[in-house]
Protein backbone atom coordinates (compact mmCIF):
# COMPACT_ATOMS: atom_id res chain seq x y z
CA UNK A 1 0.00 0.00 0.00
CA UNK A 2 2.86 2.40 0.77
CA UNK A 3 4.34 1.94 -2.71
CA UNK A 4 1.04 2.91 -4.32
CA UNK A 5 0.83 6.03 -2.14
CA UNK A 6 4.40 6.99 -3.00
CA UNK A 7 3.77 6.57 -6.74
CA UNK A 8 0.59 8.66 -6.51
CA UNK A 9 2.48 11.34 -4.61
CA UNK A 10 5.25 11.38 -7.22
CA UNK A 11 2.67 11.73 -10.01
CA UNK A 12 1.02 14.64 -8.20
CA UNK A 13 4.44 16.26 -7.68
CA UNK A 14 5.36 15.82 -11.35
CA UNK A 15 2.03 17.24 -12.56
CA UNK A 16 2.41 20.18 -10.16
CA UNK A 17 5.92 20.91 -11.41
CA UNK A 18 4.86 20.60 -15.03
CA UNK A 19 1.87 22.89 -14.59
CA UNK A 20 4.02 25.50 -12.86
CA UNK A 21 6.58 25.78 -15.62
CA UNK A 22 4.58 25.47 -18.81
CA UNK A 23 3.93 22.54 -21.09
CA UNK A 24 7.41 22.33 -22.61
CA UNK A 25 9.70 19.64 -21.16
CA UNK A 26 12.65 22.00 -21.60
CA UNK A 27 10.96 24.37 -19.14
CA UNK A 28 10.70 21.50 -16.66
CA UNK A 29 14.38 20.60 -17.11
CA UNK A 30 15.43 24.24 -16.56
CA UNK A 31 13.21 24.54 -13.49
CA UNK A 32 14.52 21.31 -11.94
CA UNK A 33 18.11 22.30 -12.74
CA UNK A 34 17.53 25.58 -10.88
CA UNK A 35 16.20 23.70 -7.86
CA UNK A 36 19.17 21.31 -7.90
CA UNK A 37 21.58 24.27 -8.12
CA UNK A 38 20.32 25.65 -4.80
CA UNK A 39 22.10 24.55 -1.63
CA UNK A 40 21.02 20.97 -0.91
CA UNK A 41 18.32 21.38 -3.57
CA UNK A 42 16.10 23.29 -1.12
CA UNK A 43 13.37 25.54 -2.41
CA UNK A 44 13.61 28.91 -0.72
CA UNK A 45 10.24 30.46 0.14
CA UNK A 46 9.44 33.83 -1.39
CA UNK A 47 9.02 36.83 0.89
CA UNK A 48 5.37 37.02 1.91
CA UNK A 49 3.51 39.84 3.64
CA UNK A 50 -0.07 39.79 4.92
CA UNK A 51 -2.01 42.65 6.50
CA UNK A 52 -5.63 42.99 7.57
CA UNK A 53 -7.88 46.04 7.24
CA UNK A 54 -10.99 46.24 9.42
CA UNK A 55 -14.12 48.01 8.18
CA UNK A 56 -17.48 48.80 9.75
CA UNK A 57 -19.99 48.93 6.89
CA UNK A 58 -20.27 48.69 3.13
CA UNK A 59 -18.17 46.81 0.63
CA UNK A 60 -14.73 48.46 0.45
CA UNK A 61 -13.50 46.14 -2.31
CA UNK A 62 -16.13 47.52 -4.70
CA UNK A 63 -14.69 51.05 -4.45
CA UNK A 64 -13.10 52.31 -7.69
CA UNK A 65 -9.99 53.59 -5.86
CA UNK A 66 -9.46 50.22 -4.18
CA UNK A 67 -9.92 48.37 -7.48
CA UNK A 68 -7.40 50.70 -9.09
CA UNK A 69 -4.88 50.17 -6.26
CA UNK A 70 -5.25 46.38 -6.55
CA UNK A 71 -4.74 46.49 -10.34
CA UNK A 72 -1.66 48.73 -9.98
CA UNK A 73 -0.19 46.48 -7.28
CA UNK A 74 -0.69 43.36 -9.41
CA UNK A 75 0.96 45.09 -12.35
CA UNK A 76 3.95 46.15 -10.22
CA UNK A 77 4.46 42.57 -9.01
CA UNK A 78 4.21 41.24 -12.57
CA UNK A 79 5.42 37.70 -13.15
CA UNK A 80 7.67 37.85 -10.07
CA UNK A 81 4.88 37.66 -7.53
CA UNK A 82 1.21 37.40 -6.73
CA UNK A 83 -1.37 39.43 -4.85
CA UNK A 84 -4.44 38.12 -3.06
CA UNK A 85 -7.05 40.51 -1.65
CA UNK A 86 -10.14 38.94 -0.11
CA UNK A 87 -12.72 39.55 2.57
CA UNK A 88 -12.55 37.46 5.71
CA UNK A 89 -15.27 34.87 5.92
CA UNK A 90 -15.90 35.49 9.62
CA UNK A 91 -15.08 39.15 10.37
CA UNK A 92 -15.53 42.60 8.84
CA UNK A 93 -11.98 42.52 7.56
CA UNK A 94 -10.16 42.53 4.22
CA UNK A 95 -7.01 40.40 4.02
CA UNK A 96 -4.21 41.63 1.76
CA UNK A 97 -1.42 39.14 0.99
CA UNK A 98 1.41 39.39 -1.49
CA UNK A 99 4.51 37.37 -2.21
CA UNK A 100 7.30 37.80 -4.69
CA UNK A 101 10.98 37.83 -5.49
CA UNK A 102 11.60 41.35 -4.13
CA UNK A 103 10.70 41.83 -0.44
CA UNK A 104 10.78 45.63 -0.65
CA UNK A 105 8.38 45.59 -3.61
CA UNK A 106 6.07 43.10 -1.87
CA UNK A 107 5.89 45.34 1.21
CA UNK A 108 5.25 48.43 -0.95
CA UNK A 109 2.36 46.91 -2.92
CA UNK A 110 0.69 45.56 0.23
CA UNK A 111 1.02 48.99 1.85
CA UNK A 112 -0.48 50.67 -1.24
CA UNK A 113 -3.54 48.42 -1.21
CA UNK A 114 -3.91 48.70 2.58
CA UNK A 115 -3.77 52.51 2.29
CA UNK A 116 -6.53 52.53 -0.35
CA UNK A 117 -8.69 50.19 1.75
CA UNK A 118 -8.07 52.23 4.92
CA UNK A 119 -9.24 55.43 3.22
CA UNK A 120 -12.51 53.76 2.20
CA UNK A 121 -13.00 51.87 5.47
CA UNK A 122 -12.61 54.99 7.66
Amino acid sequence: MKAVTLRCGMIVLFVTLLSGCGSDMNDLRQYSAGVKARPQGKIEPLPQIMKNVRYQTGKPMENAGVKSAIAAASKKLGEGGRLIVRPSGTERMIRVMAEGDDKVLVEAVVDDVVEALTQVAA
